[in-house]
């Protein structure tokens, strides 16, 4: 929150009047020999800078720094030191993953929080000039500095550009290539032989051994005749097909030739035997591979920018942060103790339980019976 400017209150000394009796003459002082002032110790820092002033007729007041610092320590101290400690570790978390941090685009980090955050009413993206009106609305009323808004963007910029290394480097082709058939339109090929009973399908399912044997049954055992005159065939699907869940679930982790255990679906029970999977035809996976392995990174990032975020907050609160300055110490831990749950006494409890507890009424041909 902001804090107002203290007000300044002159008082102005009106003139003396001039038909005073004279004043005695003033007799000269003994003059006292003054000891040398003691030196400064090494450790003391005086600090007279004097940073503002402001004058009004013959009244001058000044604002020292040291007296600003003090002030702007007790308000925002906590806050901001918190602040930069957390980026510090972004920073560290950056390189560690081989990331510079001078090469980090926070620009784009204030961009992406822009048209995420400041949307039109119809959902469209706000254009620059209102950018900065919003962002200006907002820092006014989280009583933010553009200063401390940057400290934020350029932390989240670290996080970004650590998870977006960390998965990089975890991402392999075989998973871009399993996106690739997801969104593309990959298809299974499979056979089908359905049961009434979950027993019938598991004692069926331990007899098969090979192709051949699952093409025969499929043919001699299936209790839906359809697929019995097709030997369990059914037509391609893909994972965006208008196909129950459970069917595509259980086709699309298997590998071609693998039988799968019964599946239930539509009240019935099936053993799936994944024949083929047809590639998609329409998108080369070369093309769209390198759009895949941004988009893959940019949907994780999220999720391990907030891990990331969890653990700097707990080392923010642990032993392992260690405030030299008394005061700063102070206020982290009030603030550590605010933040603990309070007990609730036994009593008031069951006073607020009582208080809460719903009025019933008994029917009345209960409370009219004898």
């Amino acid at each position: 929150m902001r804090y107002p400017l203290v007000a300044l209150l002159f008082l102005i000394g009106c003139s003396a009047s001039d038909d005073r009796p004279p004043m005695p003459e003033a007799q000269p002082e003994p003059v006292v020999e003054q000891a040398p002032a003691a030196p400064l110790a090494a450790d003391v820092v005086t600090d007279d800078v004097v940073i503002a002033s402001i004058t009004i007729g013959e009244t001058q007041v000044t604002l020292p720094r040291d007296r600003y610092l003090a002030f702007l320590e007790e308000t925002r101290g906590l806050d901001a030191v918190l602040n930069l400690m957390q980026l510090e570790l972004a920073k560290q978390q950056a390189t560690e993953l081989g990331v510079d941090p001078e090469t980090v685009d926070v620009e784009a980090e204030v961009r992406r929080t822009l048209d995420t955050g400041f949307r039109g009413p119809d959902g469209e993206v706000l254009e620059i000039g209102d950018y900065d009106a919003a962002l200006q609305r907002v820092l006014a009323e989280q009583g933010l500095s553009r200063a401390e808004f940057d400290v934020v963007m350029e932390t989240n910029a670290m996080l970004r550009a650590a998870a977006g290394e960390r998965i990089r480097q975890q991402v392999t082709d075989e998973m871009l290539l399993e996106d690739f058939n997801r969104r593309y339109g990959e298809q299974a090929v499979v056979r089908v032989i359905a049961f009434d009973s979950l027993r019938d399908a598991a004692e069926v399912r331990r007899q098969i051994e090979d192709a051949d044997d699952f093409i025969e049954l499929a043919s001699t055992l299936n209790e839906d005749a359809s697929l019995a005159a097709r030997q369990g065939l059914i037509e391609p699907f893909t994972r965006q097909s208008d196909f129950p869940k459970t069917i595509k679930d259980a086709a699309f982790a298997l590998e071609e030739g693998d039988v799968s255990e019964p599946v239930e679906s539509e009240g019935k029970f099936l053993l799936l035997r994944l024949e083929e999977r047809r590639a998609p035809t329409v998108v080369a996976f070369e093309d769209v591979k390198d759009d895949l392995r941004a988009q893959l990174i940019d949907n994780a990032s999220d999720a391990l920018i907030t891990q990331y975020r969890r653990l700097m907050a707990g080392a923010l609160t642990s032993q392992a942060l260690e405030l030299e300055d008394p005061m700063l110490a102070e206020q982290l831990q009030a603030r550590l103790i605010a933040a603990q749950p309070q007990p609730v006494e036994d009593e008031a409890f069951k006073e607020r339980l009582e208080q809460e507890r719903p009025a019933t009424t008994m029917p009345a041909t209960r409370r009219n019976m004898p």
